[in-house]
Order: structure tokens, then sequence, then C-alpha cells
């Protein structure tokens, strides 16, 4: 039951963290960081696909809810949890049976700092390919994308020291 509450206040704070705070902040009129996408990275090896489905479009939904964006966050969260299991296999050096959660500690530095990475641009992506509805610029999004993606990956391993110190 610990794990199922923990989860759940995480969920709430990433919301109102993201909301209150990270959707305001807009670096050079480009990156905004995207920490919500840490609470996908983060679960457990053994989820199933369905949860992470469910997961991701709950918070997605939340996020667009708040934010005006009815489907923009979720359709990018759906899209990374389809994607994380493969995601996860690629950069972990772990038996595909073996039960952990996603960190610098059971991943390594660089293993944790490539699955990270992958996972925020994979959500990055299509959320600015469908905010902006064109291909047009393509330059500008992929700007956009790649910019949001490195202020989110700092966020992420910030957050990620401050949780290990805790520990």
């Amino acid at each position: 039951m610990g794990t199922h509450l923990q989860r759940i206040l995480w969920f709430i704070f990433l919301v109102l963290l993201q909301v209150l705070v990270l959707n305001h902040v807009h670096i050079g009129q480009y990156a905004t960081p995207l920490l919500y996408v840490y609470f996908i990275l983060k679960i457990r090896s053994d989820a199933t696909t369905t949860s992470l489905l469910l997961w991701g479009f709950a918070l997605g939904i939340c996020i667009d809810l708040f934010s005006n964006t009815i489907g923009l966050n979720a359709s990018a969260l759906l899209w990374l949890a389809l994607l994380r299991k493969p995601l996860l296999r690629m950069n972990s050096k772990r038996d595909f049976n073996e039960i952990y959660t996603p960190s610098q500690k059971s991943m390594g530095f660089t293993g944790f700092l490539l699955y990270i990475s992958i996972g925020t641009l994979l959500c990055s992506l299509p959320l600015h390919i469908v905010d902006n509805f064109s291909f047009f610029r393509f330059n500008e999004i992929l700007l956009q994308a790649v910019s949001s993606t490195v202020s989110s990956v700092v966020c992420i391993l910030s957050l990620e020291a401050i949780k290990t110190e805790q520990v």
C-alpha cells in the first residue's frame, strides 16, 4: 500500500509543479521543462504496458485539463508509455526478468542518462509536432523539442540527485 500512496503523491506533486511553475518557464522562447515525464520513466521495470498506458493517460489528461491543451500531453505520454519497455531494455544492462526501478544506481549514470534523454525526446517531439500542427517549420519544432528535452533532462537529473541524497 505504501508504494501506491507514494506513487499517487508523486503524481499530484509533479502535476502541480508542471502546471503551476514549469508551464510558465520558457527558456529562450523554446525550452519548457517537461518534468512530468519523470513519473513514467521511474515506474518499476515489471509494470505492464496496460498500467503504463493508464498512468500515462491519467497524468497527461490532468496536465491537459489544467493547461487547457486537451489531448496534447496525453497523446505524448501515451506514446512514451508504449515505447518505454523497449527503451528500458535497450539502455539497461540487466536481465529482462529482473525487477528494478530505473535510476542512476540501478542502470549506471550513462545508461540512465541515455534512457531519460531518449525517453524525454520521444515525449517532447510528438508534443511539439502536434502543438504546432505543421511540418513547414520543422527546424523550429526540432529546436523546441531538443531544447525542451535538454532542460527536462537537467531537471530530472537534479530531482534524481535530491531523491538519492534523501534515501
